[in-house]
């Protein structure tokens, strides 16, 4: 962590948070490069860490899952922090088979929407 002390003041950037939220999902895209981690806070709570790497910023924050109508996937909304500043950030996610452009096969497809831009990835259910 990079600080400096202006007064009694700590300021810096945060690399690596630990959780104790139960592994959930993983999700790793190449173009632009971006990846997300879900664990599960609580029954359809999740903590959320998204790296975007083609930003240079990690965010951190809580989603919530809901079902909406018959759609077959899963809403995510919430939000997250960057730099003391709060995203609203929505993430729609499938059960389906994914290839992403290693031609990796994966067990989930992701769109995730940010600062009104879609982001899509493939993704791994970890239970």
């Amino acid at each position: 962590m990079n600080t400096s002390q202006p007064g009694n003041l700590i300021k810096g950037t945060v690399q690596d948070v630990t959780s104790d939220a139960i592994p959930y999902l993983k999700i790793v895209a190449d173009s632009p490069r971006w990846s997300m981690n879900l664990g599960l806070v609580q029954q359809d709570i999740f903590d959320v860490k998204l790296d975007m790497s083609s930003e240079n910023k990690i965010y951190f924050g809580l989603v919530k899952r809901a079902k909406i109508g018959n759609n077959p996937g899963d809403f995510y909304a919430g939000e997250l922090n960057y730099n003391n500043k709060k995203y609203q950030i929505q993430i729609y996610v499938e059960r389906l088979p994914c290839s992403d452009n290693g031609h990796q096969s994966h067990n989930a497809r992701i769109t995730m929407l940010k600062e009104e831009k879609e982001y899509y990835a493939c993704g791994d259910f970890l239970n």
